[in-house]
């Protein structure tokens, strides 16, 4: 049901159409007025193709960009008023009113906008909202080897070797494809000689079968994910399938140590080898290339998954509903687009081939968690990354120590100090590591404070309240960082004037 305010809103910006479409009309009769409708505008390739077209004659009406704009916003009003407003797409909707405007505005006994301005958006919203579907989306990756197993899921997500998928779905395919070529045979026996003529030239090269489409798209990768996605616009059901699978992605590199999750991805991604190509020779007979391409899938044990389980479930329990909740397109709350940025961030970190730019990356995640005020960003990226970050072989002080350090090396890379900046693969390792238990502290703060339950929402004063308890639990930890940061800072000073 469409609201009152919204119809008044959409009959004004219909009015405003009929407007533009007869002021139109007026200026094509005349040279003048022809040339100032498409040389004068600002981008006139644009103006001349804003038209409207009159399905049962062919012929198309000149409306103008500004017009056309106009029903965007009519597609947009309405589907922000809606409940399921996430599952649909906008320019579904605005292309249908766009196909259909004139064959209502044109219709016998209609004298104006206000007979027909219900019967059309309403039109509109049901034979689009009758297009959507229940998807299940098959997107080939490169994702985690557990075992010797073909088959495993990771939340709503269900991964499947590329040669088991195929061997599963050839049968269905095969018949598909059966049934289309007899429609094609039909379609020539049926066809006058003119048409045939053309038929048997647009066939002159046989079309790719669906099956050699999808091989061709899933070449070098090893597995297929099968991501269902509840009844949405197929372009929503598109992202949200894309989104799902990155954020599962990304957690497994988040749960893998180091940097064996680095060559996850989707097909299509970019990928680039371990080092640069480049070619060396001896004399000039003989050229070597010396890049290092990787090639297989991470590997974990067979039993890697229910370790996880076991040390873990909290933080398993976050990433999968977090998959879910993208999946049915539910509005995250304030944590689980903390913990997404973070997941994200890492995985990007660990794909990453440039070091500085890795330890960036680094830093970046962790600061999406500390929530950090004005003025207090470096104290809030210390001694809250090293609450996070801290295990029973790494005490808070050993943790503060690394994340100043990180924290000076991302200064030094962002403000050009080049003299500062580590050349070692060491730095990042530690980088990594303590980013990684920094944000897998975090995904299990998000299940403690519950934010799908009743309680506490997970919103920024939650967190705000828990950093205030673990400062207060840590106080005496707390204020030996700040001797420590405070000895340091003279001693440099010391130094600087010795120098002097």
């Amino acid at each position: 049901m469409i609201s009152e305010s919204a119809i008044l809103k959409c009959e004004a910006d219909l009015d405003f159409i009929i407007a533009e479409l007869e002021s139109s009309f007026l200026k094509s009769q005349t040279v003048e007025g022809a040339r100032s409708l498409y040389l004068s505008a600002q981008n006139p390739i644009v103006e001349a193709m804003a038209k409207l077209k009159h399905t049962p004659t062919g012929r198309e009406f000149h409306c103008g960009s500004l017009a056309l704009k106009r029903l965007n916003d009519i597609a947009t009003r309405l589907i922000n008023e809606r409940d399921d407003a996430t599952d649909w797409d906008a320019t579904e909707l605005s292309d249908f009113l766009k196909s259909t405007l004139l064959n209502y505005l044109f219709a016998e006994g209609v004298s104006s906008s206000e007979q027909i301005i219900v019967p059309w958006l309403e039109a509109g919203l049901k034979s689009v909202r009758a297009r959507h579907r229940r998807f299940t989306h098959y997107v080939p990756c490169v994702a985690v080897q557990i075992g010797a197993k073909d088959i495993y899921t990771s939340g709503a997500i269900t991964f499947k070797r590329k040669a088991l998928f195929f061997d599963e779905i050839g049968s269905g395919i095969a018949s598909y494809e059966r049934a289309r070529d007899r429609l094609n045979s039909r379609v020539f026996r049926n066809s006058m000689p003119d048409q045939l003529d053309c038929l048997k030239g647009k066939g002159a090269t046989r079309p790719n079968k669906a099956i050699e489409t999808f091989k061709k798209f899933a070449n070098m990768m090893e597995w297929v994910a099968i991501i269902p996605v509840k009844r949405c616009d197929y372009v929503v059901s598109e992202k949200r399938a894309e989104a799902a699978l990155r954020v599962a992605l990304s957690a497994s590199a988040l749960l893998l140590q180091g940097t064996k999750g680095a060559d996850l991805r989707i097909a299509g991604d970019p990928f680039e080898p371990w080092e640069k190509g480049k070619l060396s020779s001896t004399g000039d007979k003989m050229f070597r290339p010396t890049s290092s391409w990787r090639f297989g899938t991470p590997m974990a044990d067979q039993d890697w998954p229910a370790y996880l389980q076991s040390v873990a479930s909290p933080v398993l329990c976050v990433i999968h509903e977090l998959i879910k909740q993208i999946l049915s397109g539910v509005p995250l709350t304030y944590g689980f687009k903390l913990a997404l940025r973070a997941i994200t961030w890492y995985a990007d970190a660990v794909r990453d081939t440039n070091q500085e730019t890795r330890l960036i990356k680094c830093t970046t995640a962790i600061e999406c968690l500390v929530l950090s005020s004005s003025g207090t960003a470096t104290s809030s990226f210390v001694i809250r990354g090293a609450i996070l970050a801290q295990r029973e072989d790494l005490s808070m002080i050993d943790c503060a120590a690394i994340a100043s350090e990180l924290y000076k090396q991302r200064s030094n890379i962002a403000h050009g100090n080049i003299s500062e900046i580590p050349s070692k693969s060491e730095s990042t390792s530690r980088a990594l590591a303590f980013t990684r238990n920094a944000v897998l502290q975090f995904l299990a703060i998000c299940a403690q404070l519950k934010p799908l339950g009743p309680h506490r929402e997970g919103t920024r004063e939650d967190f705000l309240e828990y950093y205030k308890q673990c400062e207060a639990r840590f106080g005496v930890e707390i204020e030996e960082i700040k001797r420590r940061k405070l000895h340091t800072i003279r001693k440099t000073q010391q130094e600087e004037v010795a120098e002097k």
